[in-house]
Protein backbone atom coordinates (compact mmCIF):
# COMPACT_ATOMS: atom_id res chain seq x y z
CA UNK A 1 0.00 0.00 0.00
CA UNK A 2 1.10 3.67 -0.42
CA UNK A 3 1.57 5.58 2.42
CA UNK A 4 -1.34 8.25 1.69
CA UNK A 5 -3.75 5.05 1.00
CA UNK A 6 -2.51 3.38 4.47
CA UNK A 7 -2.64 7.00 6.32
CA UNK A 8 -6.55 7.05 5.08
CA UNK A 9 -7.48 3.45 5.99
CA UNK A 10 -11.13 3.93 8.33
CA UNK A 11 -12.52 1.47 10.25
CA UNK A 12 -15.51 1.01 8.25
CA UNK A 13 -13.12 0.06 4.87
CA UNK A 14 -12.91 -3.26 7.15
CA UNK A 15 -15.17 -6.19 6.47
CA UNK A 16 -14.15 -9.26 7.86
CA UNK A 17 -10.99 -9.96 6.35
CA UNK A 18 -11.07 -7.94 3.50
CA UNK A 19 -10.00 -4.35 3.35
CA UNK A 20 -10.84 -1.85 0.79
CA UNK A 21 -8.44 0.87 -0.53
CA UNK A 22 -10.94 3.86 -1.63
CA UNK A 23 -9.64 7.34 -0.84
CA UNK A 24 -6.23 8.68 0.33
CA UNK A 25 -4.44 11.42 2.41
CA UNK A 26 -2.03 13.39 0.77
CA UNK A 27 -0.90 16.83 3.06
CA UNK A 28 -1.53 20.73 1.01
CA UNK A 29 0.17 23.49 2.60
CA UNK A 30 0.10 20.86 6.51
CA UNK A 31 -3.43 20.50 5.82
CA UNK A 32 -5.23 16.70 4.69
CA UNK A 33 -6.68 16.54 1.30
CA UNK A 34 -9.34 13.39 1.02
CA UNK A 35 -8.60 12.20 -2.90
CA UNK A 36 -8.98 9.33 -5.12
CA UNK A 37 -5.77 6.79 -5.40
CA UNK A 38 -3.12 7.54 -7.49
CA UNK A 39 -4.22 5.32 -10.10
CA UNK A 40 -7.59 2.98 -10.64
CA UNK A 41 -5.80 -0.09 -9.64
CA UNK A 42 -5.44 1.43 -6.58
CA UNK A 43 -8.95 1.08 -5.62
CA UNK A 44 -8.95 -2.04 -4.73
CA UNK A 45 -9.72 -5.03 -1.92
CA UNK A 46 -7.07 -6.59 0.20
CA UNK A 47 -7.37 -10.03 2.05
CA UNK A 48 -5.72 -9.70 5.05
CA UNK A 49 -3.58 -12.51 7.08
CA UNK A 50 -3.93 -13.58 10.15
CA UNK A 51 -1.58 -11.93 11.99
CA UNK A 52 -2.92 -8.43 10.74
CA UNK A 53 -6.02 -9.27 12.07
CA UNK A 54 -5.00 -10.24 15.34
CA UNK A 55 -3.43 -7.08 15.86
CA UNK A 56 -6.19 -4.87 14.15
CA UNK A 57 -8.66 -6.79 16.56
CA UNK A 58 -7.16 -5.16 19.79
CA UNK A 59 -6.67 -1.45 17.78
CA UNK A 60 -10.67 -0.62 18.63
CA UNK A 61 -10.07 -0.87 22.53
CA UNK A 62 -7.12 1.79 21.88
CA UNK A 63 -8.91 3.90 19.77
CA UNK A 64 -11.48 4.36 22.40
CA UNK A 65 -8.66 4.73 25.20
CA UNK A 66 -7.04 7.53 22.84
CA UNK A 67 -10.19 9.19 22.22
CA UNK A 68 -11.60 9.56 25.83
CA UNK A 69 -7.91 10.93 26.41
CA UNK A 70 -8.30 14.08 23.94
CA UNK A 71 -11.46 14.44 25.29
CA UNK A 72 -12.87 17.49 23.40
CA UNK A 73 -9.88 17.93 21.10
CA UNK A 74 -10.43 14.89 19.34
CA UNK A 75 -11.52 14.99 15.94
CA UNK A 76 -13.56 11.93 14.35
CA UNK A 77 -12.38 10.94 11.35
CA UNK A 78 -12.54 7.28 11.75
CA UNK A 79 -8.94 6.54 10.71
CA UNK A 80 -7.03 3.42 11.63
CA UNK A 81 -3.56 5.28 12.10
CA UNK A 82 -4.05 8.50 13.89
CA UNK A 83 -2.25 11.04 16.16
CA UNK A 84 -3.60 11.35 19.47
CA UNK A 85 -6.29 13.77 18.72
CA UNK A 86 -7.83 12.00 15.96
CA UNK A 87 -6.68 13.65 13.26
CA UNK A 88 -4.51 12.19 9.99
CA UNK A 89 -0.79 11.19 10.63
CA UNK A 90 1.72 13.30 8.62
CA UNK A 91 3.16 11.05 6.27
CA UNK A 92 6.87 11.34 8.02
CA UNK A 93 5.34 9.39 11.40
CA UNK A 94 4.97 6.15 8.87
CA UNK A 95 9.14 6.98 7.83
CA UNK A 96 10.06 7.44 11.65
CA UNK A 97 7.80 4.40 12.78
CA UNK A 98 8.83 2.15 9.83
CA UNK A 99 12.86 3.24 10.38
CA UNK A 100 12.44 2.13 14.25
CA UNK A 101 10.83 -1.32 13.10
CA UNK A 102 12.97 -1.91 10.77
CA UNK A 103 16.29 -1.75 12.99
CA UNK A 104 14.89 -3.73 15.39
CA UNK A 105 13.72 -6.51 13.13
CA UNK A 106 17.37 -6.41 12.42
CA UNK A 107 16.16 -5.95 8.65
CA UNK A 108 18.84 -4.24 5.64
CA UNK A 109 18.26 -0.66 5.07
CA UNK A 110 14.98 -0.84 3.12
CA UNK A 111 12.53 1.97 2.21
CA UNK A 112 9.09 1.99 3.80
CA UNK A 113 7.94 2.63 -0.06
CA UNK A 114 9.92 -1.04 -1.01
CA UNK A 115 7.57 -3.36 1.27
CA UNK A 116 4.70 -2.49 -0.56
CA UNK A 117 6.25 -4.42 -3.60
CA UNK A 118 7.18 -7.44 -1.88
CA UNK A 119 3.87 -8.80 -2.03
CA UNK A 120 3.61 -7.70 -5.30
CA UNK A 121 6.98 -8.99 -6.87
CA UNK A 122 10.11 -11.35 -5.38
CA UNK A 123 12.94 -9.62 -5.67
CA UNK A 124 16.45 -9.62 -3.84
CA UNK A 125 14.56 -6.90 -1.36
CA UNK A 126 11.81 -9.37 -0.95
CA UNK A 127 14.41 -12.32 0.69
CA UNK A 128 15.68 -9.77 2.93
CA UNK A 129 12.04 -9.48 4.64
CA UNK A 130 10.65 -13.64 3.96
CA UNK A 131 9.86 -14.70 6.95
CA UNK A 132 7.95 -11.65 8.25
CA UNK A 133 4.64 -11.16 8.15
CA UNK A 134 2.60 -7.92 7.22
CA UNK A 135 1.87 -7.76 10.94
CA UNK A 136 5.53 -7.67 12.09
CA UNK A 137 5.39 -4.44 10.18
CA UNK A 138 2.04 -3.02 11.11
CA UNK A 139 3.19 -4.02 15.00
CA UNK A 140 5.81 -1.21 14.90
CA UNK A 141 3.78 0.61 17.37
CA UNK A 142 4.28 -2.59 19.20
CA UNK A 143 6.27 -6.14 19.25
CA UNK A 144 7.75 -7.57 16.18
CA UNK A 145 6.14 -11.34 15.46
CA UNK A 146 8.11 -14.11 13.49
CA UNK A 147 6.36 -15.94 10.98
CA UNK A 148 6.09 -19.43 11.26
CA UNK A 149 8.41 -21.47 8.97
Amino acid sequence: MRKSELLDLRWADLNRQILSVRQTVVWVAYEPKIETPKTNAGVRDLMLDAGTLGWLEVRPAAYITEREAAGESWAEHDLMFRDREGRPLMPWRIDHYWRALRNGCGVKQIRFHDIRHTYATPTPRWRLLRGWTCGCWLSGWGTQTRASP
